[in-house]
């Protein structure tokens, strides 16, 4: 049964995190279509913007969760006496990547694991939002 709970808890995060990784790429291409309409006099970068800002913060509110802002993480290994060594290599594989790849280590640990990540992506969403309102 927890081999079953655990499998479904994979899928989950694998799920949040490919949506993640989505839509931080939408966003980003919504901003660089909407400059695109900017320079070419297009009536629609005011949209392309404004969907940047709304991608952005449901990237941010997504990403507060995946870093462990609910600590879900913690209260599954923090059990001392079922993990008294700490959690499972198979976890700690997980939070520890490949050093000779710098990049791709600090692209996945900000988006994953750092709390702020997600919150920056809200404010920086709304400002776009706000900045978007007056154009």
């Amino acid at each position: 049964m927890i081999r079953l709970i655990e499998m479904v808890y994979n899928q989950i995060n694998f799920i949040k995190r490919v949506s993640l990784v989505a839509l931080s790429i939408f966003s980003v291409l919504s901003f660089l279509f909407g400059i695109f309409c900017l320079s070419s006099n297009s009536e629609n970068a005011k949209r392309w913007f404004d969907t940047s800002g709304q991608v952005l913060i449901l990237a941010g509110l997504l990403q507060v969760e995946i870093s462990g802002f609910l600590d879900t993480f913690l209260k599954i290994f923090n059990n001392e006496k079922k993990y008294p060594y700490g959690p499972p290599s198979s976890v700690v594989r997980e939070i520890i990547d490949d050093p000779s790849r710098p990049i791709f280590t600090w692209c996945r640990n900000t988006l994953f694991f750092n709390v702020r990540a997600g919150f920056c992506f809200v404010v920086v969403g709304s400002i776009i939002q706000v900045v978007v309102i007056w154009l």
